[in-house]
């Protein structure tokens, strides 16, 4: 008897011990991936705030023509480059219509999880790479009864960087120059069409779109196409030439 109960104990010791090593076991590799998860998105979240920070410089230049800027920027192991895109618009004033395309490039910023943060003519998107989308900052597009205002933002230059500290980043103002109405025309209008179908997300510009108030999609059969129909038209540029100081 005493043999068999020695047994019966040291059988149920070595499963308790079994079963607390086990969740051990499994509270810490639980811990290890939420801490990761943790530290994937704290990183996340610093590249966003860096990009809104970027775009703060951005319009420093094409609202108050500030000539040049530099901005300090931690990357985090992070790539940080140009890409190119292009906005067509076009407006249209009784019989005539004048067709625009205008290379806005963007700045995009990808993260170790292939999050991409990413710059475009004033606006700021965050792409995940499961594919979900939010609109960080919306860029200046306005569509109202009486007028439309594009103030669009054109970066040029050819970063393409990845570092794991920091790096500067160094924005001159190129050019500020009105695109409609020209010295021939003025800015009555019948109604302006805008289409972002070669924007790097043409998914974020629909659903900024879609959100403000004045601007219609043309139809299914030309998706990312809108139109805002007004009296007054206003098409401004400003480039912008970014580059890393090395």
């Amino acid at each position: 008897m005493r043999y068999r109960r020695a047994v019966s104990d040291l059988v149920s010791f070595t499963l308790v011990f079994s079963t607390v090593v086990f969740l051990i076991g499994a509270i810490t590799i639980t811990g290890i991936t939420t801490l990761n998860d943790v530290q994937d998105g704290t990183e996340t979240n610093v590249a966003e705030a860096t990009m809104r920070s970027f775009a703060s410089t951005l319009t420093d230049h094409r609202v108050d023509g500030a000539p040049s800027r530099s901005t300090t920027i931690k990357l985090q192991g992070h790539n940080f480059r140009r890409v190119g895109s292009s906005m067509a618009v076009s407006v249209t004033s009784g019989a005539t219509v004048t067709d625009l395309s205008i290379e806005t490039g963007a700045i995009v910023r990808t993260t170790d999880t292939d999050t991409q943060l990413i710059y475009e003519s004033g606006g700021v998107f965050r792409v995940a790479d499961s594919g979900g989308l939010v609109v960080v900052r919306r860029p200046q597009v306005r569509c109202t009864t009486n007028s439309a205002h594009l103030p669009i933002t054109s970066v040029r230059g050819g970063p393409n960087i990845t570092a794991d500290g920091r790096i500067t980043m160094r924005t001159e103002l190129e050019d500020q120059r009105l695109l409609y109405p020209n010295a021939s025309q003025n800015t009555r209008a019948t109604s302006l069409t805008l289409d972002t179908t070669e924007m790097t997300v043409p998914e974020a510009w629909q659903q900024v779109l879609d959100s403000s108030g004045g601007w219609s999609p043309v139809g299914p059969s030309d998706p990312g196409v809108y139109e805002c129909s007004v009296d007054r038209v206003v098409v401004h540029e400003t480039v912008i030439e970014v580059d890393a100081v090395t």
